[in-house]
């Protein structure tokens, strides 16, 4: 059964709960090599490290707990853990090396403060960030948690530990998390990922006991118990720049993954919700702040688990909870850390790879809502190749470490190419246009001039559908409302869709129970201001000093 954040509460049916908690739970647990990697950057012994990772462990459980809230404006409430991310590794790991931890934490707390910013602000810029950039930023951390899952099946990750041989068990797993998702029955498709999991550490077992360490490398096992403060905090503005460009290049990526989990969890989903993207990154803000305060790196919203919602059906906030509350367990337990460096690091690739496909979908879904004209030809265009082929550009430049650590991050450069294009190319574009429209030349007149007018702004086509029906009903009121031509001004910000009509004659039948008299004509002006009432998001009405009626309708983009 496909869980989601509407379902109603009741019993826990465990059968479906706790492996769903484990497989989130396994995606998270291949990015703490960015906490061990800052451990052993910072100098630390190997007691030292597995501590730090245990504080990090706890951290990441409540920034978990925090996302999955989804009360009072804090949190989005959907499945969607936290985990760390390589969006910040660069200016991390040099931060990490000269000046130690203490700096690390102070700019997980500076990265915290500007995406508590950022969410407070998040309306005010919504119109420069519309659904296909954020479905830019969606494909391209898709793109790019894939490659993570390529390189850890390989064994080329930074910072890992891998066989020459261990990449046999990650196809394993693969295959079987593949078959299961496609072929299997409605009992193991939401755990097709957990079943690949235990497959492949089944075949690396197998495989050490008949070849030996060519198969599986052998973990370092070291006990250590979680100490706080671990670091004392501290602050440098030499990395500020990159810091913060880092905490945007999160937040986009947060919104992306808010956008796309309530998509995939939602089959009613139409369009972005602002309040819960901006709860979200309330969410994170806090998460991050707390994240420095106890001594540890900051924290993003872990992307794989969008893809893992769309390919088990399982997306009840409560696992996420369950998750949270996992990694803080662990966390406190000495042996927490080196009891998750068991699952082989390829195998865990196989389960990252896995959910990429699932996560791009989402993104191009988004893409696709709106008219593929010209600009956005060039503007999604521009963005993908530019993310595409950041790396290689920035080795061939050659740029100096100080600009590496500012331009560090492809998706960053990414979604803003498309904010930009998008904003240039809304100059030239008349966002309100007003016609005259006589009630005598039918509504089709009345009905392209909108369709077409929106179809240029780069509405949703969603939007434009609500719009059209609309000002159908518009036009059949006014048919036997209105007493000579119709003035209408139409008004598009990337946000809302105002339409303001103004006619002479009698205004609208007001709201309740539609009377509809003893014949068609005497019927179709009630029925229609019930449908206008009925689709509008907001409506206002009123009576000019003229005589003339005005009533002005608001449908949302949000």
């Amino acid at each position: 059964m496909a869980l989601t954040e509407r379902a109603p509460a009741g019993p826990l049916n465990w059968a479906v709960y706790a492996p769903a908690v484990l497989q989130h739970f396994g995606l998270g647990v291949v990015t703490l090599v960015v906490p061990r990697l800052l451990a052993q950057a910072a100098g630390l012994d190997a007691e030292g490290v597995e501590s730090y990772c245990q504080i990090a462990m706890i951290t990441v459980g409540i920034a978990t707990l925090l996302q999955a809230w989804g009360w009072r404006g804090i949190g989005s409430g959907l499945l969607l853990p936290a985990c760390f991310t390589g969006i910040y590794a660069a200016p991390l790991l040099a931060i990490a090396h000269a000046q130690g931890l203490g700096a690390v934490a102070g700019t997980a707390i500076i990265a915290g403060v500007t995406q508590l910013v950022l969410s407070r602000f998040l309306r005010h810029v919504r119109g420069f960030i519309p659904t296909d950039v954020i479905g830019v930023c969606v494909v391209m951390t898709g793109i790019a948690w894939g490659a993570i899952g390529l390189k850890l099946m390989w064994g080329v990750s930074p910072g890992q530990i891998s066989a020459p041989l261990e990449w046999i068990s990650a196809v394993i797993a693969l295959a079987v998390m593949i078959g299961f998702s496609v072929w299997g029955d409605s009992r193991t498709r939401p755990i097709a990922l957990l079943i690949g999991l235990c497959s492949g550490c089944l075949a690396a077992l197998l495989l050490y006991m008949v070849i030996g360490t060519q198969a599986v490398a052998q973990p370092g096992f070291v006990l250590a118990v979680p100490h706080w403060p671990v670091v004392a905090v501290s602050f440098s503005g030499a990395y500020l720049p990159g810091v913060m460009i880092g905490a945007v290049a999160s937040f986009l990526r947060m919104a992306g993954d808010v956008v796309a989990s309530h998509q995939v969890s939602d089959r009613s989903w139409k369009r972005p919700n602002t309040q819960m993207v901006a709860a979200g990154g309330l969410a994170e803000g806090l998460g991050n702040v707390i994240a420095g305060l106890m001594g540890s790196a900051p924290v993003n919203t872990n992307s794989g688990s969008v893809g893992l919602v769309a390919a088990s059906g399982v997306s009840a906030p409560r696992v996420a909870r369950g998750v949270g509350i996992m990694w803080i367990v662990f966390g406190l337990l000495p042996f927490g850390p080196p009891l998750l460096l068991l699952i082989p690091g390829a195998v865990q690739g196989a389960a990252v790879f896995f959910t990429a496909g699932f996560l791009m979908r989402a993104g191009i879904t988004m893409l696709t809502q709106r008219v593929f004209d010209n600009r956005r030809a060039i503007t999604l265009g521009s963005a993908l190749v530019v993310g595409l082929t950041f790396e290689e550009v920035r080795h061939a430049l050659a740029l100096p470490d100080e600009l590496n650590m500012v331009f560090s991050s492809a998706l960053l450069m990414s979604v803003t190419v498309a904010i930009l294009l998008n904003a240039v190319f809304r100059i030239g574009v008349k966002r309100r246009v007003t016609t005259s429209w006589d009630p005598a030349d039918g509504d089709d007149m009345l009905r392209v001039w909108m369709e077409s007018n929106a179809r240029q702004w780069g509405a949703r086509n969603d939007l434009v559908a609500r719009a059209d029906a609309l000002v159908e009903e518009f036009a059949q009121a006014m048919k036997v409302a209105a007493r000579g031509p119709t003035q209408v001004v139409a008004q598009y910000d990337e946000v809302a869709l105002r339409l303001d009509f103004t006619w002479p004659g009698e205004p609208l039948p007001g709201a309740g129970r539609v009377e509809l008299g003893n014949s068609v004509s005497d019927a179709t002006l009630p029925l229609a201001a019930a449908m206008i009432r009925h689709q509008a998001d907001h409506l206002v009405e009123s009576r000019l000093a003229d005589g003339r009626q005005r009533l002005i309708i608001t449908l949302d983009d949000l």
